[in-house]
This record gives structure tokens, C-alpha cells and sequence, in this order.
């Protein structure tokens, strides 16, 4: 199974292992609900970005130790996380995504106005970053969005 670093936030560098089914349970079963709409609902961006930092964080391209910085890297997933920010309508762009051969599962953004769309790739770290421009590119030009790329230059995770 595809084993994926749990932060409880994203300042915390503590971390567990746990696969993506457990984590998109977690998005799935609506315990996150209120903390989303908060997030959803609050117009001051400075507020919402402090209302996501309580969020739980994943590290979806692999496993790290000691902190999600590159250095504790130990072991990719396979997995490649693709954000994309400030979508007009996120509902209808998630359902043609989802359908694209290259997706392997993608969800609304807790701000509710983007997609988080991961993939499923060579667990290469060597790779990574090759693989990360190849989709940047490919999803660009199919579906004419820009691809949030500090999510791979910045070495952020995913907020679930």
C-alpha cells in the first residue's frame, strides 16, 4: 500500500504513516465539515489562511521523518498532488477531471474554490520534479487552468 506522511497541521513535525484510503476517509466523513465551512465562509484572507493551518496536513508524494522538509524525505508513494486555486466553478471542473485518464482521484479545496488532483506516478524522487511540470503542462493544455506551482517549488502539502 502507498504510505503517505499525517501531520496534525502544517507546523506540526511530528507525523504518522498512513495509506490514501485513510486520508481521503478523512476528507470523506465530514469530521473536517465545520472547520471547512469556517474556511469557506470567512471573507479576510489572512483569518481563512489561519483557519487552514488547523487543517490536518499530508505530505501525498511519500513519507518523511522528523518534518515534512525535503531532507526527511524517505520514500515516494508514487503519488503526485496537483493544486489548482481560484476556480469559478470547482464542481464541474472536479467531475471532467476526474474523468481524465491521467487522474487517479481529485476534491474540492477546503476554501471551496479550488481542486487538489493527485496522481499516480513512477515512485521516483529523481523524477519528481520532471514528473510534476510533465502533468503541470499536460493539465494546462487540456483543460486551460493554471497549476499552483509553490505547492512543488515550496515543498507545501496538501491540506486535507
Amino acid at each position: 500500500m502507498r504510505k503517505i506522511s499525517y501531520f496534525n497541521n502544517i507546523l506540526a513535525k511530528t507525523n504518522k504513516e498512513i495509506g490514501l484510503p485513510e486520508i481521503l476517509s478523512i476528507i470523506g466523513n465530514g469530521k473536517l465539515k465545520s472547520l471547512t465551512d469556517q474556511i469557506k465562509n470567512e471573507p479576510d484572507k489572512e483569518k481563512r489562511n489561519d483557519l487552514k493551518k488547523k487543517l490536518p496536513a499530508v505530505t501525498i508524494s511519500g513519507t518523511f521523518s522528523n518534518s515534512h522538509s525535503i531532507k526527511d524525505f524517505k520514500e515516494h508513494s508514487g503519488l503526485i498532488s496537483i493544486d489548482i486555486d481560484d476556480i469559478q466553478e470547482p464542481h464541474y471542473l472536479k467531475e471532467k477531471i476526474s474523468l481524465d485518464k491521467y487522474t487517479y482521484v481529485a476534491f474540492i479545496s477546503p476554501s471551496g474554490k479550488g481542486l487538489k488532483v493527485i496522481v499516480k506516478i513512477e515512485p521516483n524522487k529523481e523524477n519528481h520534479l520532471k514528473n510534476f511540470y510533465a502533468l503541470q503542462e499536460y493539465y494546462e493544455t487540456e483543460y486551460n487552468i493554471s497549476i499552483d506551482e509553490t505547492s512543488m517549488i515550496n515543498n507545501k502539502h496538501t491540506r486535507t
